[in-house]
């Protein structure tokens, strides 16, 4: 693919840390112009500072655009459907391993791009299912963003003394009380009082009810937010705990001990790593 005179779209944090960390590794060998919104913004100019954000697309001057995918808002669907109107060729990275026929979902139809990167083995078995009925190119892109975990992993203090619970915002209707309740109930029942959580916000921002989990916990343990890298916390970490993160597949690939405390009695399994625990 030619990927001169490229428009790169994102908007959710998920997708931003793999987009920004590819962009970044071949932005000598092409000519990119950024349209960025929300958390993206702020992670593609920490990982290239000088980089300029496009606020209106000249679609004329654009021949390829390459988009993350997201749920907060419709930004990078909305833009797919656009370059599609306009003839020009579209890539979208996806970062995770569900939901991806919804992530091309816009006002009832399905807008499907030109080709799909997929960042590991997992996604692309998902993919090949998800898409089997579709004329879609396919490509393996190696996940740069969790290349720079692995390495930074080894290459810190390997302290194993704490837990880590990585939040995310829960979209299922599931009610985040009950799924802290649970959790809760879990942690006392195989930890000692005081054992030393560290509770990792979601990087964009949205409610996770981080302080209502913070006074929970704290009843019985020694609780602390986050001041540390993500690399920090999973080498620190003797187990992780999140919800349905890309952390916890992340973790798994590192070797970690890894639990999840959504509710499987209740909903189909999201993620598709055989590592992961359910509590």
């Amino acid at each position: 693919m030619n990927i001169s005179k490229t428009l790169i779209v994102s908007h959710d944090a998920g997708g931003a840390f793999l987009l920004s960390k590819w962009c970044r590794d071949f932005r000598h060998k092409a000519e990119f112009e950024y349209h960025l919104k929300g958390p993206a913004i702020k992670i593609f100019k920490d990982v290239m500072p000088s980089i300029e954000v496009l606020e209106d697309v000249v679609w004329n001057k654009v021949t390829r655009v390459i988009t993350a995918t997201g749920w907060q808002t419709e930004f990078e669907i909305s833009t797919i459907e656009k370059a599609k109107e306009n003839g020009i060729y579209v890539v979208s990275y996806l970062d995770h391993w569900a939901n991806y026929m919804e992530r091309f979902s816009h006002n009832g139809s399905v807008i499907l791009p030109d080709e799909i990167w997929l960042a590991d083995r997992e996604a692309m078995k998902v993919a090949n299912n998800v898409f089997s009925k579709h004329s879609i190119k396919l490509r393996f892109i190696r996940n740069r963003h969790f290349s720079e975990i692995k390495l930074a992993v080894s290459n810190a203090p390997q302290k194993k003394d704490s837990v880590l619970i990585c939040l995310e915002p829960i979209r299922n209707g599931y009610s985040l009380k009950e799924a802290y309740k649970v959790l809760k109930s879990h942690l006392i029942n195989n930890y000692n009082e005081g054992k030393k959580i560290i509770i990792r916000d979601h990087p964009a921002g949205v409610d996770t009810g981080s302080g209502y989990l913070s006074q929970e916990l704290s009843e019985t343990f020694d609780v602390e937010f986050s001041k540390n890298t993500l690399e920090i916390d999973i080498a620190n970490a003797e187990r992780v705990y999140g919800y349905q993160s890309s952390v916890l597949a992340y973790a798994s690939y590192l070797s970690v001990d890894v639990f999840s405390y959504y509710p499987k009695y209740l909903y189909e399994v999201i993620l598709p790593h055989k590592d992961i625990s359910y509590i």
